[in-house]
């Protein structure tokens, strides 16, 4: 197994984006190793030095992988059949929630983006394990639909794909909830 934790120890002169792909990355193989440990270890690591940045779109991306630790750990189940599920499912909620408030008020070229992503795994979690939820769902797809309209040229432009967001909120809006 991988021990990347000397390297995460060592994030001095790293840039606040360096840290985020570092910490996503890192969490990312240990969570695929089934240490979760370790995974929360290197989330920990670099809370403090993401949120001093007192950036918006930093938080929301660190919030966004505490998330995705979370839909790990749930491995699937998002209708919790006992305590520490619920307290995951609830976790996660609150980070990707968390996310999408940060990325709202984030103004940089892939905020939208971004937020477009975070606003697609809210909306899919409840799908899974609120479906009842209808007008929070609708309310999301109709946010990220609006997002996707006014970005979808400049994106183009940019050459940025936007095929799994569009096809998924034309998919979602079509149908009835």
């Amino acid at each position: 197994p991988c021990d990347a934790l000397p390297l995460i120890e060592d994030h001095e002169g790293l840039t606040p984006e360096e840290m985020l792909r570092l910490c996503d990355m890192c969490a990312e193989i240990y969570e695929e190793q089934h240490d979760h440990e370790r995974a929360a270890q290197v989330i920990h690591t670099f809370r403090q030095p993401l949120l001093a940045q007192r950036d918006h779109h930093i938080h929301a991306q660190y919030c966004f992988i505490i998330s995705g630790y979370y839909d790990d750990l749930l491995d699937g189940h998002y209708q919790p059949q006992d305590d520490m599920e619920r307290t995951w499912l609830k976790r996660m909620s609150e980070a990707i929630d968390l996310a999408i408030r940060h990325m709202r008020k984030a103004r940089r070229k892939d905020s939208k983006m971004l937020l477009c992503e975070y606003l697609r795994a809210r909306a899919t979690l409840l799908i899974r394990g609120e479906p009842e939820r209808k007008l929070r769902i609708r309310k999301l797809l109709r946010e990220m639909n609006a997002i996707l309209k006014e970005n979808a040229e400049p994106w183009l432009q940019r050459g940025l794909c936007l095929n799994r967001l569009n096809g998924l909120v034309s998919y979602l809006c079509g149908r009835r909830f």
